[in-house]
């Protein structure tokens, strides 16, 4: 795709969806996803923007520029949780993160270095292998990749991401995501987990 297409045809992608996010302040406290979220894929300046809607609440937003024929990099992510009425937006920047890659890349392993606010994210990502996925009864082929990385300054803890996109686009098909931190507050430290699997419901966008 030239620059400032958008590999993955723009609109509204629906995903099952499984998972919650808490945090063990004020007695704690756990939102529930629902069965169905979204992805909505429009353009930006390097490639494409895809933004994950599950709550109201809750939200993610990663820039993915397009950065060879089969070739992508996650430029950065805004994420948004409300918790107790209180909007905790972050806004994250990366430097050469795989978000799709040309198969000649598996067996190879990258590192990813983010950082958000106070917090840095530092790790790998590997590109494991073609994976074929069904996806309303048409068999996609998939490239599986998996990040593991340590949150290190305000935010301290693990996480594991692995993603199957399609091959040729980049479109999320199957999402897997966790995350544990231990948050600076003034009230001590404040557990912060995740936890989600998407799964492509079609290959239509809604819209």
């Amino acid at each position: 795709a030239e620059r400032g297409e958008t590999p993955i045809p723009p609109g509204v992608y629906v995903y099952t969806t499984t998972g919650s996010e808490s945090i063990s302040a004020l007695g704690g406290t756990t939102h529930r996803y629902p069965r169905r979220s979204t992805i909505t894929v429009t353009r930006a300046p390097c490639g494409m923007e895809l933004r994950w809607d599950v709550l109201k609440t809750r939200s993610t937003t990663w820039t993915v520029c397009v950065t060879g024929e089969l070739a992508q990099a996650l430029d950065g992510w805004i994420e948004r949780h409300v918790f107790f009425g209180q909007a905790d937006r972050t806004v994250w920047e990366c430097s050469g993160s795989p978000w799709l890659t040309d198969p000649s890349a598996i067996g190879t392993r990258t590192s990813h270095i983010c950082s958000g606010g106070d917090t840095t994210q530092g790790g790998t990502v590997d590109v494991l292998g073609l994976v074929p996925l069904r996806v309303a009864g048409t068999t996609v082929e998939t490239l599986h990749l998996r990040l593991r990385a340590e949150e290190n300054g305000v935010a301290r803890g693990p996480l594991v991401e692995e993603r199957w996109v399609e091959r040729e686009t980049g479109l999320p098909v199957r999402l897997r995501y966790r995350v544990r931190t231990a948050n600076d507050s003034v009230i001590g430290d404040v557990v912060f987990t995740e936890r989600y699997e998407l799964r492509l419901t079609s290959l239509e966008p809604r819209r």
